[in-house]
């Protein structure tokens, strides 16, 4: 076996815990980063998603807005009314990108 100095001895005992101490911090440190970017993602996903349901929301207040004035004039089965509400929809876009929205007519 090797002789170690008691300079030695001391050295490795002190520099043994010490590292077990930064390992141990360093494990502690790197998961609660996880966590933190976890909960970090999730509530921008959920601000995204609030963020694109308002958007969609408003997107279809605006279609039903330019339409009021029809709706307000007009009785049930109103051919004319409804073929100008129809062309008044179809001219919409939303966004940067020239977007449309997608209506379903029921009888």
């Amino acid at each position: 076996m090797v002789n170690l100095t008691l300079k030695q001895k001391v050295f490795l005992l002190t520099l043994i815990p010490l590292i077990a101490i930064l390992g141990i911090v360093m494990f502690v440190a790197n998961m609660q980063l996880r966590v933190v970017g976890e909960h970090q993602i999730e509530a921008f996903r959920a601000e995204l998603l609030e963020s694109k349901h308002n958007e969609v929301k408003s997107y279809v207040e605006l279609a039903l807005s330019s339409i009021e004035h029809i709706y307000d004039h007009s009785y049930a089965g109103d051919q004319a009314g409804q073929e100008k509400a129809l062309e008044i929809l179809t001219e919409l876009s939303y966004g940067k990108g020239g977007g449309r929205l997608y209506i379903c007519l029921s009888i």
